[in-house]
């Protein structure tokens, strides 16, 4: 039993020292907590000036926070933006290569029917220029004279011209024939 006493009496005594320690030690950190405060102050710090300091500090990582979210948010919004004219400039390229197509297509059909308007009217011309020679020469023949009125001779003439100059471009027996045959005509203003 006068072991547990001992004990007893030992823990009681380092308590006591632990109660003592402890206020020692609240005693020491509150003064050197003053005197810090007073240097701090004697330097133009306070513990005011810190907490504005660092309240500025952590609202302006906030207000920075939210700037990098919104410039996030905007290069996203651009991506989508540059996603939607690539598909945008896409079509137009495709549109530009439908239109050209049609175009072409157009245009060959075109020609096509340009080329068949002058044919037809090559092969009329080529019809009016035989009835023409063959009016001419008969009355030629039955009167013995070769002439022409000044409006036969313009129309025959002009209608020739015609036949033979671009895009009709037109040859044949029109040249080799008729043509020779009506250079022989002379222009006379007093028929009729």
């Amino acid at each position: 039993m006068d072991t547990l006493t001992a004990l007893t009496d030992l823990y009681t005594v380092w308590g006591n020292v632990d109660k003592w320690l402890l206020i020692t030690g609240f005693i020491l950190g509150f003064n050197l907590l003053r005197i810090i405060a007073r240097h701090l102050h004697k330097a133009g710090l306070n513990s005011f000036h810190f907490l504005e300091k660092y309240r500025d500090y952590m609202n302006r990582r906030e207000h920075n926070q939210k700037n990098i979210e919104m410039i996030d948010e905007l290069k996203s919004e651009i991506r989508k933006c540059n996603d939607k004219m690539n598909v945008i400039s896409t079509m137009m390229v495709e549109l530009k290569t439908i239109i050209e197509q049609n175009d072409q297509k157009n245009s060959a059909e075109h020609m096509e029917m340009e080329h068949q308007r002058n044919n037809a009217r090559r092969e009329n011309l080529k019809q009016e220029l035989y009835a023409a020679y063959y009016k001419y020469r008969d009355r030629a023949e039955r009167e013995g004279k070769r002439e022409l009125s000044s409006v036969e001779y313009e129309g025959f003439w002009s209608m020739f011209h015609e036949y033979e100059s671009p895009p009709l471009n037109g040859n044949g027996q029109v040249h080799s024939v008729i043509e020779v045959y009506m250079r022989g005509f002379a222009e006379n203003p007093s028929r009729e």
